[in-house]
């Protein structure tokens, strides 16, 4: 029994011993290679001198093909497809500066050892007419590393995963990464179409508009609108060349976003869900291939015109109001701003005002809808509004001259809510109650000994 344990403890330290040597082998023979990684290069090259890349997989047996044209980057092989600035400039600036972990060997015979007898993987360029290649094999033992060279050359290197990661590009990721590239400034005009409806976003004077019914758009809800299409992002690329577009619901799509420069126009069409997964298929009208996209982007677009709509009741300036004119049940409050700037209820009661003015100014101004009860101008007594409860008449000073701004048309309430209009316009807000605390407040004033 002791002899068979002493055995088995003998086998581990052989076992141990030979992993030891192993690593001690391993270590030997890159040691004395080992660079300055800041410092050398398998080649000296300058990114503005790269003229042609050609990346050959060999295992998958795809070859990608880049020219430059000037100043930009055009796709040869496998196809005429739009480039993603920023990833052939990183790809360029490797292939020039590829950082070495160390060199192993010098003149070195046998490449089968490392995988570079027949490479998996090859990434040439032409600098100034001279095309340099390198060749990338297996990976060293310590798998932190590929084995590495000069496709002319003799000499043995290292280069960490991440450099050769930085060469190893297939065709995704060099493809734009974007469907469109708009810039939101020059945009003039938006129409998404959908089974429920089209709405219409037209810009003028610096303003957005719901056409054709001329109500003010929300800042923020264009703002996140502009966001999403300035940059509809990829995420898997389809079909370049469909025989069909049945198949991917673009036949008959069901939303379509058209953005108008004034001077061009993209649209963007939605079809299909992709089984299985929150994307959609999507192409650009005129363009062959199909994409898709983060469904996210479908529902932004999956709206009505209210949802693009300003919540705001009022548009004025504070500092513009001059005078207020509140009626109620026929009992008049006027409202004016002496010599002093201070507002004072006017004849025939002559009472300073002051801070409960300012507050129905600024209360006003801020006045926002809970919601859209009513466009249609119509029905107004539902609302209180045929025979309104009471009024509120704002007015700014042209010179001696007093200007109606607005005027509020306040209806009955519903728990929370009151009904109220713009008088000559046709929308009916339902609006928190707050309002009626500060006429009431007023009322009190005026009532006062």
């Amino acid at each position: 029994m002791k002899r068979k344990k002493k055995n088995k403890f003998l086998g581990t330290y052989i076992v141990v011993g030979i992993v030891v040597l192993l690593g001690i082998y391993v270590y030997q023979s890159e040691k004395g290679g080992h660079v300055d990684r800041a410092a050398v290069r398998i080649f000296e090259a300058n990114t503005d001198d790269i003229s042609a890349i050609e990346l050959t997989d060999n295992e998958a047996g795809k070859v990608i093909t880049l020219q430059k044209k000037g100043k930009d980057w055009k796709m040869v092989k496998p196809g005429d497809y739009e480039l993603d600035k920023v990833a052939v400039e990183g790809l360029v600036n490797s292939l020039a500066n590829l950082p070495i972990e160390r060199k192993v060997k010098d003149n070195i015979a046998e490449l089968s050892a490392y995988g570079l007898d027949k490479p998996a993987y090859k990434a040439a360029f032409t600098e100034k007419g001279k095309v340099k290649a390198y060749i990338i094999g297996k990976k060293n033992p310590t798998e932190v590393s590929y084995y590495i060279m000069d496709e002319a050359g003799k000499d043995l290197y290292t280069a960490f995963n991440y450099s050769v990661d930085n060469l190893k590009k297939d065709l995704k990721s060099l493809r734009k990464k974007y469907l469109t590239e708009l810039d939101p400034e020059k945009l003039t005009g938006i129409t998404i179409k959908m089974d429920t409806g089209v709405i219409v976003l037209m810009k003028s004077k610096d303003k957005w508009w719901i056409s054709p019914y001329n109500f003010e758009c929300d800042e923020k809800a264009m703002g996140s609108l502009m966001g999403r299409i300035k940059n509809i992002r990829v995420v898997d690329y389809i079909d370049d060349e469909p025989k069909s577009l049945i198949r991917y619901g673009l036949e008959s799509p069901r939303v379509s976003l058209c953005a108008d420069s004034g001077t061009s126009k993209v649209t963007v069409l939605v079809g299909k869900k992709v089984a299985d997964k929150e994307e959609d298929y999507v192409k650009v009208e005129g363009q062959a291939s199909i994409y898709s996209v983060d469904r996210s982007f479908t529902q932004s677009l999956d709206k009505t015109y209210n949802d693009f709509r300003s919540r705001n009741v009022l548009s004025f300036k504070p500092d513009e109001i001059s005078a207020i004119d509140f009626d109620k049940g026929g009992k008049k409050i006027p409202i004016i701003k002496d010599k002093s700037g201070k507002f004072t209820l006017d004849k025939p009661f002559n009472k300073p005002a002051d801070i409960q003015v300012r507050d129905l100014i600024s209360h006003l101004g801020s006045l926002q809808a809970q919601r859209f009860a009513d466009d249609s101008g119509k029905r107004l007594e539902k609302y209180g509004l045929k025979n309104p409860i009471a009024t509120v008449s704002l007015f700014t000073k042209s010179g001696n001259e007093k200007k109606l701004k607005a005027r509020l048309l306040i209806g009955t309430s519903e728990k929370s809510e009151m009904f109220v209009m713009i008088e000559g316009q046709n929308s009916v807000f339902a609006v928190q109650k707050v309002l009626l605390d500060k006429l009431i407040g007023l009322e009190s004033i005026a009532g006062a000994n």
